[in-house]
């Protein structure tokens, strides 16, 4: 009973949720993916509301508009890929849907985002609508629903300056 209520009220307080189809604030911006293929073939990439760019000198680089699809959060990151054995970390997944993915140099048509959800407080399965940090994300790239890359630890870029080589 203890419980059910605790939830009830955690439930009213938080405020009212934002549109499920859209990005949190904190996902906008410039990250740095490391690691040989994160360097290579992601580079950098830039997200605002209108459009994605992504890309390296080495690959050429995309930009294009896209649509938002958020995926159901999960335990297992990404696409059950790699099983999670730690039960108390969430994952929260958006789907960038590129317009016009023919016009890139990589051919991708989505751009999978993931990034480990905080809870709020002591209840382990209540997260905010807008998440107040993200440090880190990773990155899963698909054409016509194949997976084509799997790209770990992209930094924000105002947050991480990886050392020249």
């Amino acid at each position: 009973m203890k419980r059910l209520l605790l939830t009830l009220l955690a439930a009213i307080s938080l405020p009212s949720p934002i549109n499920a189809e859209d990005l949190p604030k904190r996902l906008y911006g410039s990250w740095q993916f490391t690691g040989t293929a994160g360097e290579a073939v992601i580079g950098e990439l830039t997200i605002t509301k209108e459009y994605v760019a992504y890309g390296s000198s080495l690959n050429g680089v995309c930009s294009d508009s896209y649509k938002v699809k958020r995926l159901k959060d999960d335990n297992d990151y990404p696409d059950n890929l790699l099983e999670d054995t730690r039960g108390y970390i969430s994952y929260r997944t958006y789907r960038l849907i590129l317009d016009n993915p023919e016009n890139c140099v990589h051919k991708d048509d989505t751009l999978q985002i993931s990034f480990e959800q905080i809870p709020i407080g002591s209840l382990r399965n209540i997260y905010p609508d807008e998440p107040k940090f993200i440090n880190k994300i990773s990155l899963v790239t698909y054409i016509n629903g194949e997976l084509t890359g799997w790209f770990s630890n992209g930094f924000r870029l105002t947050e991480y300056i990886r050392e020249p080589w």
